[in-house]
């Protein structure tokens, strides 16, 4: 599957509605490009997204971004993607 949202689709991975299994990329609206900026965007969806357990969701958000699962559009001058309609495709 393919997501186009960081914070509602780790918010799915956590709560048992998508398995991490079937992830095979994200394509995300964020622009993080430090540590910094990490942590920002994490400690702000921490609350606002992944309150039923944000440890386990900083985890599932490292192990994405270990292994190369997380692409931010944004980062290249490009326009994140339309959630209007979802944020999870099966297309692969």
């Amino acid at each position: 599957m393919i997501g186009y949202s960081l914070s509602r689709c780790v918010k799915d991975i956590i709560e048992g509605k998508v398995a991490y299994s079937q992830v095979d990329v994200i394509i995300t609206g964020t622009k993080a490009l430090t540590v910094r900026d990490w942590e920002g965007l994490i400690r702000s969806y921490k609350s606002q997204y992944w309150q039923s357990d944000p440890d386990q969701a900083i985890g599932v958000v490292a192990k994405l971004l270990s292994e190369g699962k997380v692409i931010q559009p944004r980062v290249d001058g490009n326009m994140p993607p339309n959630i209007s309609e979802g944020w999870w495709s099966k297309d692969a």
